[in-house]
């Protein structure tokens, strides 16, 4: 039997691994030199609309988390909750797995006073929602990438990968709370509260239409926006990549970096996106750099939420509540 800690400390080398492996392998037929001169020609001042627009992202999943919190009693004020998935975001960046940060973002929710299986349920289900979302956008575009891409084994995979996200995502939404009933008939039930809160919180949102097209709004908005940043990315080093064909692709290559196999989504990403903008006609070189202004993007943005974190250790006091049930 395999000793916890050994498993523990090899589950992110393995990640680093990976990201690496992948890395070495595109530059074995990309060679570095040219992109780094396309990097280093990139425009500065179009790269900070860029920042711009991807704080914008992380604002917006602000919003659709406070929806879900609500949905469960606890109004969040708005600044806090930014503070908190900031925090969360810069976790992620800089853990080996995304999920290291939405650990951490349920850590503090919990100081400040929501059940940490409230927290888990609304932290969970924002999850859902986006990469739910996310995979119904690919399938959206699918009819296009197939004719683009004269259906192309890699192409293929990405749709089978989305419906089979979609689907799952969908599962969990309906159908959680009649798992959580299984768990507690097999005397499990310490696990079924926190489950039990992703599904109650999903079955509200979506039997309240005001509240699921609140949530659907946010989370198309996000990868429009996202895609928004790829296209601005792109301008930056001279590339033609309108808001129309970055919204066919940049949701695949997100779904692809999301699979937990890399640290924060590098190497995945940028294999992705090279196939991915290769149906434009775009060169894998010029492809590789839109995807790594991307990464650098992200580990930008995430920086606030490191001095976040500090200055909530600093002033967080497990006995002041500040977040509280929403008034009748």
């Amino acid at each position: 039997m395999i000793n916890p800690g050994i498993r523990l400390f090899w589950k992110p080398v393995l990640k680093i691994i990976a990201s690496l492996t992948c890395l070495v392998v595109l530059f074995r037929s990309i060679h570095p030199d040219e992109v780094w001169s396309i990097l280093v020609d990139a425009q500065a001042w179009t790269l900070s609309l860029g920042l711009v627009l991807a704080s914008g992202c992380i604002l917006l999943q602000v919003g659709r988390w406070r929806i879900l919190c609500i949905a469960e009693g606890y109004r969040l004020p708005y600044g806090l909750a930014a503070k908190l998935l900031w925090i969360g975001y810069f976790f992620s960046q800089i853990l080996p797995s995304t999920v290291g940060g939405d650990a951490v973002r349920l850590w503090q929710v919990s100081r400040l006073g929501m059940p940490i299986s409230i927290a888990f349920g609304t932290i969970v289900a924002d999850r859902v929602f986006g990469i739910t979302v996310m995979a119904l956008l690919v399938l959206a575009a699918s009819p296009w990438l197939l004719d683009a891409a004269s259906g192309r084994p890699e192409i293929v995979s990405v749709l089978v990968l989305a419906g089979g996200v979609f689907a799952v995502g969908v599962l969990i939404g309906l159908f959680t709370h009649h798992f959580c009933g299984m768990l507690k008939a097999k005397s499990l039930a310490r696990f079924s509260a926190p489950i039990s809160s992703v599904g109650r919180i999903c079955r509200d949102i979506l039997t309240r239409p005001g509240a699921t097209a609140l949530v659907l709004a946010y989370s198309v908005l996000v990868f429009v926006l996202y895609s928004l940043v790829a296209s601005v990315a792109a301008h930056s080093i001279g590339i033609s990549l309108p808001l129309s064909d970055s919204l066919k692709v940049i949701p695949a290559v997100l779904l692809m970096s999301a699979i937990p196999i890399s640290v924060a989504g590098w190497g995945i990403r940028e294999g992705a996106m090279v196939v991915a903008l290769g149906i434009f006609g775009i060169a894998p070189a010029q492809a590789l750099a839109i995807s790594i202004l991307l990464g650098l993007n992200g580990a930008i943005i995430s920086l606030p939420g490191a001095m976040l974190w500090w200055s909530l250790q600093r002033h967080c006091i497990s006995s002041n509540r500040n977040t509280g049930p929403v008034s009748s």
